[in-house]
């Protein structure tokens, strides 16, 4: 699987990408001559979940947890700060004033006690835990901007619990969590909405695993990669930030 995977990653770069030159963000279509143009949020790099399913991740999670030292431990899709993604989002009920009802929405994939790991304060309703998976209901937790500016406006944040948010399939996610604004992109420019999908329900191109420790960080950079090793010793950790 892993060989049909790179292999099929490998064709579809070369041919979107270096044959065609098909790189930009626009909506996905087939042009004049016949040929589909992608757009960048279709990478072929997505192939690559072929291989590293949320599986292994998650018990790189519940390994790393175990180190002593490790206050906390998640694992997310992207870094704040440092990277990050944008979905179309359709929020039942709503439609912008020129009669669109997607919105391009900052978004991350991530996994069980992320916002604990990552001390953003739960404001309602619950986290993703172990049981948000694939075959499980849809489910997704939204920033305040997100809630109050689609969904209740002034009224209590509570009522945003178990509304329906859709992406292009159409497939219902429920709102399961509001959580409080944080920093997102640039300090000091307003938050901007946001939605978090479980890590372990959506998977995700690539994974980081986001740490809160006790003490000196990188005094537990050896003990963090042998974990990662001894369930997978083909998978290196490509950078260690603190």
């Amino acid at each position: 699987m892993r060989d049909q995977a790179y292999r099929t990653a490998w064709g579809l770069y070369h041919v979107i990408y270096e044959s065609k030159g098909y790189w930009f963000r626009t909506p996905e279509a087939w042009d004049v001559s016949g040929n589909f143009r992608a757009s960048m949020y279709m990478r072929p790099a997505a192939i690559w979940a072929m291989e590293m399913i949320p599986q292994p991740h998650s018990d790189t999670q519940q390994r790393v947890s175990a180190i002593p030292g490790v206050k906390s431990a998640t694992m997310a899709g992207s870094v704040p700060f440092l990277s990050g993604g944008y979905w179309d989002l359709s929020i039942d009920g709503y439609t912008s004033a020129g009669g669109e009802k997607f919105v391009d929405t900052n978004t991350n994939q991530v996994g069980p006690n992320y916002f604990a790991t990552m001390q953003i304060p739960l404001l309602n309703g619950r986290e993703f835990t172990a049981r948000d998976t694939a075959k499980a209901p849809q489910v997704a937790v939204v920033n305040e901007t997100l809630a109050r500016r689609y969904i209740v406006g002034k009224d209590s944040l509570d009522k945003a619990l178990g509304h329906i948010l859709r992406l292009r399939d159409n497939a219902p996610i429920q709102i399961v969590g509001v959580v409080k604004d944080s920093s997102n992109g640039a300090v000091g420019e307003p938050p901007p909405p946001v939605f978090s999908l479980p890590y372990l329900q959506q998977g995700s191109s690539r994974v980081t695993l986001q740490l809160r420790t006790e003490g000196d960080p990188t005094a537990l950079t050896s003990l963090v990669r042998q974990q990662i090793s001894v369930l997978d010793s083909e998978v290196t950790p490509l950078s260690v930030l603190t």
